[in-house]
């Protein structure tokens, strides 16, 4: 049964991610715009977003432990659930069609320590939000994480994700039904600059086919691993790009393979082809201060939504933002 999951498993991100490939109209490199979609006061942090099969946008805060909904189409949003037992949110990830799995803690922009044993992994079901209530299914903990953040689904059938631990260097796989977990993962690419205290190392982490693909916050690399189905390791841990900008953090690969990796710290995003040549794009783009992460939209246009800090990192403080841009190459 659990290889039979595993192939169908499998099977599910391939069509995912190759879904509509041929669809998409020719794009004019001249006509790439940025728009913003919805903004936070000034001290607010947007740190991750994922897309409902609806469109409409779901975000976490870090600031506080609230999920908002953002509908890129009219520009309105609206608080989903706060989660009151804990201080911020981190990654999202969809596990099955509308129930995300979020990544939790007690994390405080004002104290930059980790908060060691407060992370975790929660599921909530918005299967008919907004007409019905969003229902909390599970909560768990993972004590032994010391900085929780990156989360990808890696098997949705069996209700598995992948949680990376920045602080560790190592990444979990968490099973949201059974509430197990275990490290599948660790390698001195996932792991912190060992010269800076309390430095976050894997960040980001998205699968596309059979490879987990990451992002290191500090040593500022985009890499992959191929994975088995359990989410172990199948071959070498590879480092396909080294940048000089600031901190890297989550990122988003289009249907063609290309990443968009925001920065912390910096204006801009880094635009990673498949075959390794690197840009940096926006970077004149004001807005784009602060950038947290990054997804696709639904649609045939290939939107790139990217939710944004303000630039609260970088002691600046701008509106945090949801961006919208077309038009990417």
């Amino acid at each position: 049964m659990h290889l039979i999951s595993c192939v169908l498993s499998l099977l599910f991100m391939f069509f995912a991610s190759a879904q509509q490939t041929n669809t998409r109209p020719a794009a004019n490199p001249n006509s790439t715009t940025v728009s913003t979609v919805w903004s936070w006061p000034p001290g607010s942090w947007a740190e991750n977003v994922a897309v409902r099969r609806n469109g409409k946008l779901l975000v976490t805060r870090l600031d506080v432990p609230e999920l908002w909904q953002v509908d890129p189409t009219s520009s309105n949003a609206t608080l989903v659930h706060t989660f009151t037992s804990h201080l911020g949110l981190l990654g999202i990830t969809e596990v099955t069609p509308d129930v995300f799995a979020i990544v939790v803690g007690n994390v405080s922009l004002q104290n930059p320590d980790p908060a060691v044993g407060t992370y975790g992994v929660v599921t909530i079901d918005l299967g008919g939000y907004p007409s019905s209530t969003p229902k909390v299914l599970s909560d768990i903990a993972i004590p032994e994480a010391l900085l929780l953040n990156g989360l990808t689904t890696l098997n949705p059938l069996e209700g598995l994700v992948l949680a990376g631990d920045s602080s560790h260097g190592v990444v979990y796989s968490v099973d949201v039904h059974s509430g197990n977990y275990s490290v599948v993962l660790q390698d001195d690419t996932m792991a912190p600059a060992p010269s800076m205290s309390n430095s976050p190392g894997i960040n980001g982490l998205k699968i596309r086919g059979e490879y987990l693909y990451y992002t290191n916050a500090v040593k500022l690399t985009f890499c992959r691993v191929k994975l088995n189905c359990d989410g172990t390791a199948a071959g070498p841990f590879e480092v396909l790009h080294v940048d000089h900008r600031p901190t890297y953090d989550d990122f988003a690969m289009s249907r063609r393979g290309i990443a968009y990796i925001a920065h912390t710290r910096g204006y801009g995003l880094t635009r990673i082809t498949p075959g390794g040549n690197a840009s940096l794009i926006l970077e004149g783009v004001n807005a784009t201060l602060g950038s947290t992460a990054a997804v696709f939209g639904r649609d045939w246009k290939e939107t790139l939504y990217v939710v944004t800090s303000g630039g609260l990192a970088a002691g600046l403080s701008q509106s945090a933002r949801v961006l919208a841009i077309e038009g990417l190459q």
